[in-house]
């Protein structure tokens, strides 16, 4: 005989499974009028690079190099399922810092052969150097405006970097008289 239909039933597609649509025959329950759903596929969203980024440098013998750094990760999320693809980070591009600029690094971050997000990594700027602090004659003492200075000349850059100032000269002259292994290390942030 003729089928006795009910109403439809749907069982919607995911994004990675087929979904289908029918009607159950309320005399012989048999699944009628069958129809398939394509899966839907993942349906990502923009790449976002999340994590914590950053990125030092340190100074050794007068050079200077990458220390410690974090670069973060790209992520796509679809908007059905929330799966999630990640992309891999490389340094694309390095500048280290000097002590009167900062660095950067150039992430990018790729997926599947394409570049899919790119961010950039600022490196604060390194000390000042000088490699000898350790007699009157590497110090620099002058008068500004009620004020006594001293300092050193960096060797990388050649600024004038204020060490100590006091609005009395003898506080700067006993510093120096006193100039010692132990000051040096303390002013130049040396353990």
């Amino acid at each position: 005989g003729e089928h006795v239909l009910g109403d439809e039933i749907v069982e919607p597609a995911d994004c990675t499974h087929a979904g289908r649509s029918y009607k159950v025959c309320r005399i012989c329950e048999r699944e009628v009028d069958v129809v398939v759903i394509p899966a839907l596929g993942h349906d990502y969203g923009e790449w976002t690079v999340e994590g914590d980024r950053f990125a030092r440098a340190y100074e050794q013998d007068g050079v200077v190099y990458l220390g410690e750094y974090e670069l973060g990760c790209a992520k796509s999320v679809c908007t059905r399922c929330q799966d999630t693809l990640e992309a891999t980070a490389s340094i694309t591009s390095r500048t280290l810092p000097t002590c009167g600029a900062d660095g950067k690094l150039v992430v990018s971050y790729r997926y599947d052969g394409k570049t899919v997000a790119t961010t950039t990594i600022v490196i604060p700027m390194i000390d000042h150097h000088i490699t000898t602090l350790d007699t009157a004659e590497h110090v620099v003492k002058w008068y500004d405006d009620g004020i006594y200075y001293l300092g050193y000349v960096c060797e990388d850059c050649g600024k004038l970097v204020v060490a100590e100032k006091s609005a009395d000269e003898a506080v700067i002259d006993a510093i120096i008289a006193d100039l010692t292994a132990d000051y040096v290390n303390e002013l130049l942030g040396r353990s």
